[in-house]
């Protein structure tokens, strides 16, 4: 990297921001995500949500995915956030991780309703393998629970139910990428260059209001676990 830029060949970061602002970034923005996709919950009548961390928690991405997934609920005067955690290691399939991981938690619930009506997952490939989980479990979507998954792919429509999702369309991707590296080779000075991509929410056919309530009980439990760390 060291030696292309002193060559002043353009170079930038995909997906991600410069840590030390040293290149140029096009990336998405997590927090932007979230709050679109919990907003979207809140405003069908959502209280009660659940994050599935469907990826490697060793990746600093996913730690921050789940940080700022626990402060916005907090933020938005709701009740404290679950994190399922899938227990996925790198190399492993995230979407079996993503349908194994909610199974074993649904399980070891023993036929207790679930402490949560609406799920995010923590990529993009989660949704496929959280519709298969709770279709194994016997749990109806979107009437059991809401399903909500965290990027924007076209094949989320294809599911059933299909997934409501919310990101950044891989066209635009590429646009912006296109769009910053023009303006590199036309002689842009400026020091640091970045684009943060907008948020796009599709709304179909896994996410609608709750019909049913958490328990007062459920919710005090939660509460406890939480702020004990567990």
């Amino acid at each position: 990297v060291v030696q292309l830029k002193t060559q002043h060949v353009p170079l930038l970061i995909f997906g991600r921001e410069s840590e030390d602002n040293s290149l140029d970034y096009v990336t998405g923005s997590d927090q932007a995500i979230f709050s679109t996709l919990v907003k979207h919950l809140r405003s069908l009548g959502h209280r009660h949500l659940a994050l599935l961390a469907n990826e490697p928690a060793v990746y600093f991405e996913i730690k921050k995915r789940i940080q700022v997934f626990l402060e916005l609920l907090e933020q938005m005067d709701l009740p404290p956030g679950i994190v399922v955690d899938c227990n996925t290691t790198p190399g492993d399939s995230s979407s079996q991780a993503a349908r194994s991981g909610l199974k074993s938690y649904i399980d070891a619930l023993r036929g207790k309703p679930l402490p949560f009506t609406a799920l995010i997952t923590s990529s993009s490939v989660g949704g496929y393998g959280a519709l298969r989980a709770f279709h194994e479990c016997h749990v109806a979507i979107p009437s059991q629970c809401s399903v909500a998954n965290l990027g924007a792919e076209k094949e989320n429509d294809l599911s059933i139910p299909s997934l409501t999702d919310a990101g950044t369309p891989d066209q635009l991707w590429g646009i912006s990428v296109v769009a910053l590296l023009q303006q590199r080779f036309a002689g842009d000075p400026t020091t640091n260059l970045g684009y943060k991509l907008p948020v796009e929410l599709t709304v179909r056919e896994s996410t609608a209001p709750p019909r049913r309530k958490v328990g007062a009980k459920r919710i005090a439990r939660t509460k406890a676990k939480v702020k004990a760390g567990l």
